[in-house]
C-alpha cells in the first residue's frame, strides 16, 4: 500500500503542476507559445500510459495517464483550431511590410 500511495502523490503533483499551465493558456487564449508536435507527444506517450496501467492492472498509472489525457486533448485540439485561424488571418491580412513592397513594385 506504500508504494501505492506514492504513485498517487506522484500522480497528483504532476497533474496539478501541469494544469496550472493549461489553465493560464485557456484563461488568457493564447496558444501561440505552445508547441503542437510536445503536446501531441504528450497526449500520445498519457494515452500509452493508460494502456500500460491497463495490462499492468496498476491503478496510480491509469489515474495519472488518464488524467493526462484529458488535460492533454483539448490543448491539443484548442493549439490546432488556433493555429487554422492563424493562417486563415494571415491570408486575409498579409504583414504590413509585404502590402507595402507590393505597392512600390507597383510604382516602378
Amino acid at each position: 500500500m506504500g508504494v501505492m500511495l506514492i504513485g498517487y502523490i506522484a500522480a497528483f503533483l504532476t497533474c496539478i503542476g501541469y494544469v496550472f499551465q493549461v489553465w493560464s493558456q485557456l484563461k488568457d487564449g493564447d496558444f501561440s507559445q505552445v508547441s503542437l508536435p510536445a503536446k501531441a507527444l504528450i497526449l500520445a506517450a498519457s494515452c500509452f500510459w493508460v494502456l500500460y496501467g491497463l495490462f499492468a492492472e496498476q491503478q496510480a498509472i491509469l489515474v495519472v495517464g488518464s488524467l493526462f489525457t484529458s488535460i492533454s486533448f483539448p490543448i491539443v485540439a484548442l493549439k490546432i483550431q488556433y493555429d487554422m485561424k492563424e493562417q486563415v488571418r494571415k491570408k486575409k491580412f498579409p504583414p504590413i511590410q509585404s502590402r507595402y513592397e507590393s505597392l512600390r513594385r507597383e510604382r516602378v
